[in-house]
């Protein structure tokens, strides 16, 4: 096999070797996501759901309030905080992890409202200093009939607490209510808010954290699709929505997900996956990559026929030497020619004799006489003329034969050791 063939033939297992890889890492990429999505489906509500579980009609609810809901897929983490002004953290399956609380903690301090049903799931018990007295039932969580429904009527004593206008009763699946024990020291920035009782407890209480602040539900079932509709429930719907609005920064309201099982579960496929096609470096490495390939595949491909090199004969130095003297000799450059000529031989004959080359002509004459044991006359007029030429604004071709014969004449007496006339 000829060598030409040996070349492409290891390309072509290059190639092979590359898109092996690329199928494989897809596939991967592929099995991953599907995990993801299999793992997603768990049999706890998400909040955007149909189901008697879910808060879909709290989604619409608030859209109507003209407040920018969305579902958070992601750990609380600064890049997802920054762009939440109200939170909703329910019912969370799995806890908030301490990198997590820590963000969770800087956002509150910067503004945040954070309405959660478990205060105790994100480790904010010292913080907003409430526990519940009775917590519902663990997942999977299933709503009870309707029929069976925990009413109750608004705390008698307590009619005009911030949630509790235009509701008188309100329909939840279990009577835990919060209780609010001071601590030492105590972790908020002021005194914790209640904000709607009825005639079993505390049922929703505000705590400041910073500039932020903490809304705890002893129960959130109120805002489930099942039960929205009983009793006032939507009005207390409201009235919350509304409350965390006039305490947040801005409209931007965020559920989470994540801690329900519905987000998305990082791992070091998916985060290769997520540099790849959303950073700029990813970008680059899939551009040198997809160029990389072109040019294995293009690199062995002819696109005509083959030319032998044509090798023309380069041209000699005495040519090259040639043209710049015609060159010189047709644009009059006779003095630009003969200065060059002579400051260089100058400045080494200057050299030679211990002189600067700023030295006047009479001194290097003189310097050189005594060199060489000759008469200074010679070399002073020889000096003294080249000296007038370079004064003249013209040189013609006879001055300057005249004169480079002679410079030629002392280069070789004083530089190169040969007697005049040899």
């Amino acid at each position: 096999m000829s060598r030409s063939g040996k070349s492409h033939r290891d390309e072509y297992l290059i190639l092979i070797v590359l898109g092996l890889v690329v199928i494989g890492t897809t596939a991967l990429l592929t099995m991953d996501r599907w995990r993801d999505g299999a793992a997603s489906k768990r049999p706890y509500p998400s909040t955007y759901s149909n189901t008697p579980e879910g808060m879909r009609v709290y989604h619409t609810l608030l859209d109507r309030l003209s407040l920018k809901a969305k579902r958070n897929e992601s750990p609380l983490f600064h890049e997802e905080l920054a762009e939440v002004d109200v939170l909703f953290l329910l019912n969370p399956v799995s806890r908030v992890d301490r990198m997590e609380r820590e963000e969770l903690d800087e956002w509150l301090r910067a503004g945040g409202v954070l309405v959660t049903s478990d205060p105790s799931s994100v480790d904010l018990a010292r913080t907003v200093v409430m526990q519940s007295e009775e917590r519902p039932q663990p997942f999977p969580r299933r709503s009870p009939p309707r029929d069976l429904a925990d009413v109750t009527a608004v705390a008698e004593n307590e009619p005009d607490l911030p949630l509790a206008r235009d509701v008188s009763s309100i329909a939840t699946v279990s009577p835990a209510t919060l209780d609010i024990q001071p601590q030492d020291p105590p972790r908020t920035s002021g005194q914790v808010e209640r904000l709607f009782a009825d005639e079993r407890g505390l049922r929703v209480a505000a705590a400041p954290v910073g500039r932020g602040w903490v809304i705890a539900l002893a129960d959130s079932s109120f805002l489930n699709n099942g039960w929205i509709g009983l009793a006032d429930n939507a009005v207390l719907a409201v009235n919350l929505a509304a409350y965390a609005r006039n305490l947040a920064r801005g409209p931007n309201v965020s559920f989470d997900e994540y801690h329900n099982g519905f987000g998305r579960r990082l791992s070091g496929w998916s985060i290769m996956w997520a540099m790849l096609l959303e950073t700029a470096a990813g970008w680059a490495v899939l551009s040198l990559t997809a160029a990389g390939i072109l040019y294995l595949f293009y690199r062995g491909r002819r696109f005509g026929s083959r030319y032998p090199l044509e090798r023309r004969r380069r041209r000699s130095k005495l040519e090259y030497i040639q043209s710049v003297a015609t060159t010189y000799q047709a644009a009059g450059a006779n003095r630009l020619t003969f200065g060059h000529l002579y400051q260089r031989l100058r400045r080494r004959l200057a050299a030679a004799v211990g002189l600067p080359p700023s030295a006047d002509s009479g001194d290097v004459a003189a310097a050189l006489a005594r060199r060489m044991e000759q008469p200074a006359q010679r070399y002073d007029a020889v000096l003294r003329q080249c000296d007038a030429a370079m004064a003249q604004r013209r040189l013609s071709n006879g001055q300057l034969r005249q004169l480079t014969a002679e410079l030629a004449a002392i280069e070789l007496e004083v530089l190169h050791g040969n007697q005049a006339g040899q």
